[in-house]
């Protein structure tokens, strides 16, 4: 599945996007943190990607973490009916419990900062708030064309 951006902002810059993955999806959110609108969303996105990938009638098994922005009754009968089983990790121990929190983002994270040293900071080019953006669709088109296709 393509990623999900949500960008800290109100307005959305042209072009910051160029370099995504075909099908990425975005938000502008003032905190940039994920919300209940914006987790309703993915979660309508998500299950169009599944139903395009599964049998029909074959459940999915969704993992996410406990935050109170996934776990309303709107998003349970959701799931329900598109037979995606939810399951919740206990609120505040994802770095303990999730299984990509350990196997696919903290390798991911350690590289990104180094690419970013190598590669901003070699090269004495300022780092703005958009900039490491086009090294996480670097790595998110690597994984999707490699892994995930």
């Amino acid at each position: 599945m393509p990623p999900f951006y949500i960008f800290q902002g109100k307005n959305m810059l042209q072009g910051l996007l160029n370099k995504a993955v075909p099908g990425s999806m975005h938000a502008m959110q003032a905190s940039g943190w994920m919300t209940q609108e914006l987790f309703v969303e993915w979660l309508r996105r998500f299950i169009a990607f599944v139903d395009l990938h599964r049998d029909p009638g074959q459940r999915v098994l969704l993992l996410l973490d406990g935050h109170k922005s996934r776990v309303t009754l709107d998003t349970a009968m959701m799931a329900k009916e598109a037979l995606v089983d939810l399951f919740l990790f206990p609120p505040h121990t994802s770095h303990l419990l999730q299984p990509l929190d350990l196997a696919v983002f903290k390798p991911f994270k350690d590289a990104y900062r180094q690419e970013i040293k190598n590669h901003f900071v070699s090269k004495k080019k300022a780092i703005t708030k958009y900039s490491p953006l086009s090294l996480c669709f670097l790595f998110f088109s690597f994984l999707f064309f490699s892994f995930l296709m």
